[in-house]
């Protein structure tokens, strides 16, 4: 299954969108993998991570306040070259808006910018100091939290 959902996002990378909004149908992806598909319909946003429990090195998917999906992405117009092992982005979403406030809040001090997604979710931009924000918050008014 990550496999495919490794070369679906492969093909999001190579704006084939009609391809990612088939297999996001085919499959079962994440919730926050599907706003990243999305995502990358309206931004330079490639190489969608969906984690699991096990690959999700905060350790919160699943866990009591924790998030319920999370899926990383990478995004060209922060960096033409990324180091691929360190995705530019995060989309995590949450059983209900106290445990997002909470993330959100535990999040201040990371140098991250935080964008509130609908009343149960959050976009994170790693290490970004507001660049791309209002690109995001457009982007993101359009987009449907699952």
């Amino acid at each position: 299954m990550r496999a495919l959902t490794f070369l679906a996002a492969l093909a999001c990378a190579a704006s084939l969108s009609g391809l990612c909004a088939a297999f996001a149908h085919a499959q079962s992806i994440s919730s926050a993998a599907s706003i990243v598909l999305q995502l990358q319909s309206q931004l330079n946003v490639v190489a969608l991570g969906d984690l699991s429990p096990a690959t999700d090195p905060d350790r919160l998917l699943g866990q009591p306040g924790g998030y319920t999906s999370k899926a990383t992405f990478h995004d060209l117009s922060f960096d033409e070259n990324p180091d691929m092992s360190q995705p530019s982005g995060a989309v995590e979403l949450f059983g209900g808006p106290r445990d997002r406030d909470a993330r959100a809040a535990s999040l201040q001090t990371t140098g991250d910018t935080i964008v509130l997604l609908g009343s149960t979710g959050l976009v994170r931009l790693f290490g970004s100091t507001g660049q791309g924000l209002s690109t995001y918050r457009s982007a993101l008014g359009s987009i449907s939290v699952p």
